[in-house]
């Protein structure tokens, strides 16, 4: 009996050393992973790998996973150079091979016959990684075996045969660097004819078709025909919006992908090659074994999982020279490991990091990238070295695994250029387009930061495919008109602070992201210090008691010194002091912080009673045409859905602090304070005893993310994080009623 009508899909992924069976939902989200290993077999005197083995472990799993859920489709994705042979009788007569067997023993022979460079873009590599040099080996070994061989099958298309009975090739595998494939004529090659075996190759289906069924259970498993892996990698990325990219497809080797090589630069020596990918288009590529060789090295310095690098240390003295894997462009070298001896394990793992990077950044200049880089695979974990290649590649975008974000902006003032600083520090993040209404600016901003594109129109980024999120960093006024656009283009969305101004258009804008079911944000971003976090969760668990005050500050003092430089010179800060100019003064630009900042602890306000106050700037009323009448200083009498009641200080005139945020909050049990100039993840408490003896004790608290890397992950996991337009909407109804207030002198409930 199914306990769910959602079907999983099943993704049989055979790497060189591991094999992993996924069941994927329609979210493409793996509900359930099994992992084994390769392992070799001998038969006929030829290394080959246990691929009968695969196919029965992989069943298994598959009918225990079905007895609870359908199945819907299945394909396989597997390394390599790698085929089976299978007799007339459709049998098998080899299992799929083992490119590391030493298939080259007639290897100078072999050389008269191969392909030229220019026909197959392949070089001559060793062992078995051309399936070329494994099928002569075999046809000079035993000929019988080719003679008794009906069919040749790459490895995705062996274990589609096992579970459909039928017989297809694929022209991803055919093409990677086997000798097999004429990149100029986008057929089989001169090899396969002077061999004698092109009717022993199936017919070619595309890698997404349906071969055939597998009855199990309940399901019909749909049989896909299959892909080579990196290729498989490769077609992920140029389907996900990218354009002009190079990818780094990483495990046991180290695989670089970048269209816009010229195969007229390939260089065989340097083991670089053409692949050819799902469509039929040669792909220019170089490879070297970089997983193994990560994986001697740390095993030979007995670096584990916890060991921190180390990079303040003199390591003039001290290289690595390549390489200990089978492969790739370099001289096999070993390095004098007794100088290791020297350096602390952190010390030794910087460096192998480094050489790592040092490797991949060869690479990169040889393939002339100078495009957008992708990593995918287990190097994405290794911070160390995505750190190092970041910075060797400073004019790249450089990004990690699939859960890529690309990011557009709107605006290029002062908050513009906060939001980039942020988005870059997030791995997977990238900030690619920018508009804003003056195009000279978004071409300076362009500039100034390496974005590779730049926009006409608001709706010009807004229809960029290649976009998946959006900063909103435009003054304060413009906000809805702007954000209602990009919600409506069904692009993530991030808003500064205040969502709008006022609350029928935040209403409208919380109205329209449900409709169009993306993710949106407000960046109150003091809303995510660590201190602020443990008072909420303080305060939601009860601990303090029954809160019955609540005071809360924040404060900046440009208007006073020039700690942030002279505001009287700085447009970003004369915007903020002129109402024509769109400013809604201290209240709505500090006091949206401040109220996120309290409301997020303590609760819903229901009435605010507001003073506000613009005092003189000494003898000067305007520059420009920038008149000083924006509110500068404001006093909220707040009281909150709890009972509490709490004053909340808002003021550009606070001489002496840069930007300081304090919240006190008394409850009947104990209390808690946060000051941030002084500390965002420290907080005092009073609690238990310690209320006694009116004690406060300070608690250091753990990070959280903050709004751009909670953004950037909303976006890639598909889930909706806070603050949200939601709680941008309860702030403007707050603020729009402070508004009201002050001009009434009137106390005003919240609706």
């Amino acid at each position: 009996m199914m306990v769910t009508s959602k079907k999983l899909n099943v993704v049989l992924d055979i790497g060189k050393t591991n094999v992993k069976l996924n069941f994927v939902n329609n979210d493409n989200k793996t509900v359930k992973s099994f992992t084994t290993q390769q392992k070799n077999i001998n038969k006929f005197g030829i290394k080959t790998l246990n691929s009968n083995l695969i196919v029965k472990w992989s069943l298994d799993k598959i009918q225990k996973i079905e007895k609870t859920n359908q199945l819907d489709k299945f394909v396989c994705t597997a390394h390599g150079t790698s085929i089976a042979l299978i007799d007339h009788n459709n049998e098998e007569i080899l299992a799929c091979t083992d490119y590391e067997f030493k298939f080259d023993q007639f290897f100078d022979e072999y050389q008269k016959i191969a392909p030229k460079f220019s026909e197959s873009f392949t070089p001559f590599l060793e062992g078995g990684l051309n399936i070329g040099t494994q099928l002569y080996y075999i046809y000079k070994k035993n000929p019988n075996l080719i003679l008794d061989t009906k069919y040749i099958l790459n490895y995705p298309q062996y274990i589609v045969w096992k579970l459909t009975n039928n017989f297809v090739s694929e022209i991803s595998y055919l093409g990677c660097h086997t000798h097999l494939w004429n990149y100029k004529k986008n057929k089989l090659s001169s090899l396969v004819n002077k061999l004698g075996i092109k009717k022993k190759f199936p017919q070619i289906k595309k890698a997404w078709e349906t071969v055939g069924q597998k009855k199990i259970g309940k399901s019909n498993l749909q049989i896909i025909n299959g892909v080579h892996d990196s290729n498989a990698s490769y077609l992920y990325f140029k389907n996900s919006g990218i354009k002009d990219f190079t990818l780094i497809s990483t495990g046991t080797w180290y695989i670089l992908f970048n269209q816009k090589t010229s195969l007229s630069n390939l260089d065989p020596s340097m083991d670089m090659l053409a692949n050819i990918d799902v469509f039929g288009k040669s792909t220019p590529t170089m490879r070297f074994m970089g997983g193994r060789e990560y994986d001697y090295l740390v095993k030979t310095f007995k670096i584990s999982n916890n060991t921190k690098p180390l990079s303040s240390f003199n390591y003039k003295d001290f290289l690595i020279y390549p390489s200990y894997a089978a492969g790739g462009a370099f001289i096999k070298k070993r390095i004098n490991t007794g100088l290791f001896k020297k350096l602390k394990k952190g010390e030794v793992y910087y460096l192998i990091c480094l050489y790592m990077a040092f490797l991949i950044n060869f690479c990169l200049n040889k393939m002339n990238s100078t495009n957008t880089i992708i990593l995918d695979g287990p190097i994405t974990k290794n911070n160390c070295i995505m750190k190092i290649l970041s910075t060797l590649r400073d004019k790249q975008i450089v990004l990690k695994n699939k859960k890529y974000v690309n990011i557009g902006i709107i605006g290029t003032g002062a908050v513009a250029h906060e939001h980039l600083r942020r988005y870059r520090d997030i791995n997977n993040c990238s900030v690619i387009g920018v508009f804003d209404i003056d195009y000279s600016k978004s071409s300076q901003f362009a500039k100034t930061y390496n974005i590779p594109y730049i926009f006409h129109s608001l709706s010009e980024l807004l229809q960029c495919a290649d976009i998946s999120g959006v900063s909103v960093a435009v003054p304060e006024k413009l906000h809805y008109e702007v954000a209602i656009q990009v919600v409506r283009s069904g692009k993530a969305i991030l808003c500064e602070k205040p969502l709008t101004i006022e609350s029928v258009e935040s209403a409208k804008l919380v109205e329209e992201v449900k409709n169009f079911n993306q993710i949106n944000m407000v960046n109150f971003s003091y809303r995510r210090i660590p201190a602020l976090k443990v008072a909420h969760d303080l305060v939601k668990e009860g601990k303090l008691g029954t809160i019955k005050h609540i005071d809360a500050t924040y404060l900046n003092g440009w208007l006073t010194h020039t700690v942030d430089g002279d505001w009287k010179t700085l447009p970003h800060q004369l915007r903020r002091l002129s109402t024509e100019h769109g400013s809604f003064g201290v209240l709505y630009d500090l006091g949206s912080h401040l109220i996120d900042f309290v409301t997020y602890v303590a609760g819903d306000i229901v009435k605010v009673h507001c003073e506000t106050k613009t005092l003189p700037k000494g003898d000067v009323e305007k520059i420009d045409d920038y008149i000083f009448d924006s509110n500068d200083s404001a006093i909220i009498i707040a009281e909150f859905k709890c009972g509490a009641l709490g004053s909340l200080n808002i003021s550009r005139w606070g001489t002496g602090h840069k930007r300081r945020i304090r919240l006190n909050i008394f409850g009947d049990n104990g209390a808690l304070e946060i000051e941030t100039e002084k500390s965002e993840d420290q907080i005092n408490l009073c609690l238990d005893n310690d209320v006694i003896n009116a004690q406060f004790i300070s608690t250091n608290c753990p990070s959280v993310p903050n709004i751009y890397q909670l953004f950037v992950k909303g976006i890639s996991d598909n889930v909706q994080p806070k603050p949200s337009f939601i709680e941008g909407h309860n702030v403007t109804k707050i603020l729009e009623s402070c508004y009201l207030s002050s001009k009434r002198n009137e106390t005003v409930e919240i609706n």
